[in-house]
């Protein structure tokens, strides 16, 4: 099925959280969502630049409903607050895509506030501190969803519950520990569901490699000019526009046929190209007795806690 942008439905009345707004995969997101009727709420860790992004979107679609607010992943501090103002300001919540999220550090990774390897702080413990302030006011949305941004990447990931957020255990395959853990989260998020009878589903989404400004900056950073043309040749052709790239997050966010714990990547060579579409998650991420320990973990270590569960 050759799922494109004319299948999004009108998202007129509804409201809906992106996380990491500004920036690629997260501005098209909003951009997108926004040009299809929805009132998004920008949620970014720079107000200034969100805004600019924001009044960039009005410039070519005037009656675009965007609301940016500030929400730094890395405090929990930010994520309480983040909450407590969109529950005072918006009285329904139809969706919340959990795409930020940050890439590298290597030996020498970053912390976030409370201490937690940055990396798995943004990537799962703030976006899961997200969702559990929020699920109530999801939960009296009819249909509400919450998308979260995973990887390919996750079926090499590795959880210790005891370490997993550490600095050493960012040092061993950090990122795709992090998108593990958004797998894991979204598929027990959805058994938690199901088991309250609740109409909010749980989806994942696994986005190729998109040209992206980050990209295209890493690319022009190439000091040799052949190597950076033959670098910058070899992305036209095999990872797709950030608007091409962002279909599996469209089609998770919107496809009324979507089901909960489903996964969208693009359906071509590697999940790099094509139309997206539902694919089968890494056996890494039907594990369980580890996803139910995660989520205690987490729990433990955010302070949050899903009381609807």
């Amino acid at each position: 099925m050759k799922w494109t942008l004319s299948d999004i439905p009108i998202q007129t009345g509804k409201i809906a959280i992106v996380t990491g707004a500004s920036a690629g995969m997260g501005r098209e997101t909003t951009r997108i969502l926004a040009d299809k009727g929805a009132e998004v709420v920008m949620a970014v860790r720079n107000v200034s630049k969100g805004t600019e992004v924001a009044n960039a979107i009005r410039s070519k679609q005037a009656d675009a409903k965007l609301h940016v607010m500030e929400l730094d992943l890395s405090k929990l501090t930010s994520v309480h607050s983040f909450g407590a103002e969109f529950l005072q300001r918006f009285n329904h919540l139809n969706l919340i895509v959990n795409n930020a999220g940050v890439y590298g550090g290597g030996q020498n990774p970053q912390t976030t506030q409370e201490g937690f390897a940055l990396m798995m702080g943004v990537n799962h413990l703030g976006h899961f501190a997200l969702t559990g302030l929020l699920l109530d006011r999801l939960l009296a949305t009819p249909q509400s969803r919450i998308v979260t941004v995973s990887s390919g990447a996750h079926g090499r990931g590795k959880i210790d519950l005891d370490s997993f957020h550490t600095i050493e255990a960012a040092r061993r395959g950090a990122y795709g520990n992090s998108k593990l853990a958004n797998m894991l989260f979204t598929l027990e998020l959805q058994r938690k569901l199901e088991s309250i009878n609740a109409d909010t589903i749980s989806v994942s989404v696994g986005p190729g490699p998109t040209k992206t400004d980050g990209a295209k900056a890493g690319i022009q950073s190439i000091k040799n000019p052949f190597l950076r043309r033959v670098i910058d040749g070899l992305a036209n052709v095999l990872i797709e526009s950030p608007e091409g790239g962002v279909m599996p997050s469209l089609r998770a966010a919107t496809d009324p046929q979507a089901r909960g714990g489903d996964y969208f990547g693009l359906s071509g060579f590697m999940g790099m190209r094509g139309y997206p579409t539902a694919k089968k998650p890494a056996k890494a991420a039907d594990n369980k007795a580890l996803a139910k320990g995660l989520w205690e973990r987490s729990e433990e270590l955010t302070k949050v806690k899903f009381t609807a569960f």
